[in-house]
This record gives structure tokens, sequence and C-alpha cells, in this order.
């Protein structure tokens, strides 16, 4: 999942906003965000106040959510080796991800995420159906419930950074009048 859009950062917004004429947080935040790189104005206006401090390298919002699914996911298998991935049948002939667009790769990654996401819900509602979780495994399955919360943010934020990125890819499809 590394050819999602790259999260931004501080010296993404510092860049914006030394190319524009008079900048503002609100301004820099509303191009991030028609780019398809949601970012609050706030967030942007405080990395401006420390100084466009870098920050450490962020994952995607849903590569962090699946890596927090495999996690979790071993409470529902029994096996510590399984990943929330293992769950989902494969594709047999997956489109290459070179030839997508970056709105087509972003379309498949939170389709391929909301798989497994579901995937991981049925095999809990399985998994709690066959056989009483022991009191032992409480906290695991806590983990497994916020880790799915978690995904589904990222889903949502993933989806508003798709929007945005077919926003943008439709207006500079048209002709200027």
């Amino acid at each position: 999942m590394s050819r999602l859009p790259a999260p931004v950062t501080p010296s993404d917004a510092q860049l914006v906003w030394q190319s524009q004429t008079r900048p503002s947080a609100r301004t820099v935040a509303r191009a991030l965000t028609q780019a398809g790189r949601r970012v609050h104005f706030t967030t942007v206006a405080r990395w401006k106040r420390e100084g466009w401090r870098s920050v450490p390298t962020q994952e995607h919002p849903l590569d962090e959510a699946l890596r927090a699914l495999d996690t979790a996911v071993p409470v529902l298998t029994g096996d510590e080796m399984s990943r929330a991935e293992d769950l989902v049948g494969k594709l047999e002939n997956p489109p290459r991800m070179d030839d997508m667009t970056e709105a087509a790769r972003l379309e498949k990654e939170i389709v391929d995420t909301a798989r497994t996401m579901a995937a991981v819900s049925i095999w809990l509602r399985n998994v709690v159906d066959e056989r009483d979780l022991d009191l032992n495994h409480v906290g695991e399955v806590g983990t497994l419930l916020l880790a799915l919360a978690r995904s589904m943010r990222a889903l949502a934020y993933a989806e508003t950074q798709l929007v945005a990125l077919k926003q943008a890819g439709s207006t500079q499809a048209r002709p200027n009048r």
C-alpha cells in the first residue's frame, strides 16, 4: 500500500506557503486538500508557528489501520502469524498498480481495506458465535474492535482524499474558456 498519497508534512505545507503570493493557513490547507492531500488549516498554522519543524515519517492512515488489524487478528485465528489479509480470498488476476492513476490506486486500496475489515468482522462474529471467548481474551478483542474503529476512520479519510483527487482530475480535464 505504499503507493497511496502521502500524508501532508510540514515541509509540503511550507512549499505551498512559499509558492503563494499572500499565503495563509487556510489557503495552504485548501490548496493541499484540493490536490487530494487533506490537511486542516489549524495544523498548517501550528506547523508555521513551530517553524515548519519536521515530523517523523507518517504512514498513510489506511496502511496504519491495516497494520493495527494485523496486530489484532491473531485473537480470531489462534495463530500469531496470521494477518488480516489472510482472512480475505485472494484475487486471481489483480490489476497492475503501475498502470493505474493515483485516484484508481486509492480507490482500489479503499475497496481492499473495506473487504479486509468485513472479513475480520465476520471472523469475529463467527468466533463469538462458535465459542464464548474466555475472559483472558477480552483485552485482545477490545484491541481488535479498536483497530476496526480506526480502520473505519481511515476509510473515511481516504474517501475524502479520493473525492478531492477525482474533483481535481475533473477540473484539470476541462478546457479553459
